[in-house]
């Protein structure tokens, strides 16, 4: 690993990295219902727009971790790149006249599937670091993105009540040029190539990466279904939150404080978590994490006033906190480097497969039954999946030196 040429270091453009998609993703991911509203679209439809958008993602996971994880090198920067050029061409599509068409939905549709599937490259990126002797605190990384979320939460809430939504968009699109802008610096400064290199050259990509994740670690195909049950719970609950909040007698503005409220929440127990790592196994921060997810959307479905919302949303503090962390560092301990692509891929990609059916189903729920029967499914398969993560992580499975041709 060549040493840094320019003012910063891997570890610090990986930070700004992180800062800058979270930050982007805000207005993109956690305001789309309020955006598409503003447009004129019914819940039903953005439910439809969200489910095309996470089953689109989720294949879009799969190809391209597969192609990361058969060529190694410096793929992944390659995918992030064409991703980010992706975005840049579909934008036009968005800031069609402010009405609802066809042109918008797919638009926002495909914009929306790339967002989520740069998740996916940046903690592989990450990865791909580590393994190259980079020092990188997961959790000080993705605090700052968490910071950066809540920020830009608290701002859109209130922008959007004085101005359109399609020019903070704008501002959501810049900030990804400049995600791709700090990846291209670390692997312009020769970060990943040697190793990278030889991993290739030694054979290490030419096993299907699914096949031997599917042959080797059953246990870990448990874990992604649990994760993805409580995960797509939690992801109809925030794409329908400003919804929630109405009903409790808020507005969009006390939607976005929330949301920053929520964000901020998470971002001490994120920066803390190399600590909690010290006194708790990985398995066990996934476990604690799938539990307070659960108690959130329970005392969601109890709450009767913005107050109480707020009130609740402190059990988010260890949900999201201790989820994603824990969800990387897992995989970097329990799937070989060679596979992990693929495995980070199924983490982050289930949840969107089964969001794909709920956003359908609960959008089309919202617009008949309100929001106390969709609150009430929602923490049903919050606990289902939290009873499944508790069954796999019970026991792990050893990593096999070797993956075996399947």
């Amino acid at each position: 690993m060549r040493a840094k040429k320019d003012g910063l270091s891997p570890r610090r453009l990986y930070n700004l990295m992180q800062l800058l998609y979270w930050t982007g993703g805000c207005a993109f991911v956690g305001f789309a219902a309020a955006f598409l509203q503003e447009i004129g679209f019914l819940n039903a439809e953005i439910g439809t727009i969200s489910a095309a958008s996470s089953a689109i993602s989720f294949a879009l996971m799969l190809f391209v971790s597969a192609r990361i994880d058969r060529t190694g090198g410096q793929s992944a920067y390659y995918a992030l790149f064409i991703t980010v050029a992706a975005q840049t061409l579909l934008l036009p599509a968005i800031l069609c006249p402010g009405k609802p068409c066809l042109t918008v939905s797919a638009g926002y549709t495909l914009y929306l599937s790339l967002t989520l599937v740069l998740s996916s490259l940046v903690s592989k990126i990450y990865l791909d670091l580590r393994g190259e002797g980079v020092e990188i605190d997961f959790g000080f990384a993705r605090g700052l993105g968490s910071l950066g979320y809540a920020l830009g939460s608290l701002l859109l809430g209130y922008l959007l009540e004085m101005l359109h939504a399609l020019p903070l968009l704008l501002l959501g699109h810049g900030l990804f040029l400049l995600l791709a802008a700090a990846a291209e610096c670390i692997r312009r400064n020769g970060i990943h190539t040697e190793a990278a290199g030889k991993r290739t050259e030694e054979g290490g990509f030419r096993i299907s990466a699914l096949s031997s994740i599917l042959k080797n670690y059953p246990r870990f195909l448990f874990l992604v279904l649990g994760i993805a049950l409580v995960s797509c719970a939690n992801k109809t609950l925030t794409l329908f939150l400003v919804n929630i909040v109405q009903n409790v007698g808020g507005n969009v503005a006390s939607f976005g404080a929330l949301g920053a409220f929520l964000s901020f929440l998470e971002v001490p127990v994120i920066f803390l978590f190399s600590r909690f790592r010290k006194k708790w196994s990985v398995a066990a921060l996934l476990f604690a994490s799938m539990l307070f997810y659960t108690l959130k959307i329970a005392g969601y479905c109890l709450a009767a006033s913005v107050g109480a919302l707020w009130a609740t949303s402190l059990f988010h503090a260890f949900s999201t906190g201790l989820l994603h962390p824990a969800s990387v560092e897992y995989v970097r301990e329990t799937i070989p480097y060679r596979n992990s692509a693929t495995a980070q891929s199924m983490i982050n990609g289930a949840p969107l497969l089964f969001s794909f059916f709920a956003s359908i189903i609960f959008g089309k729920l919202l617009d008949l039954n309100g929001t106390d029967l969709v609150l009430r499914l929602l923490l049903f398969l919050a606990a289902l999946g939290t009873l499944i993560c508790f069954l796999a992580l019970h026991r792990r499975e050893n990593i096999p030196s070797v993956d075996t041709e399947p």
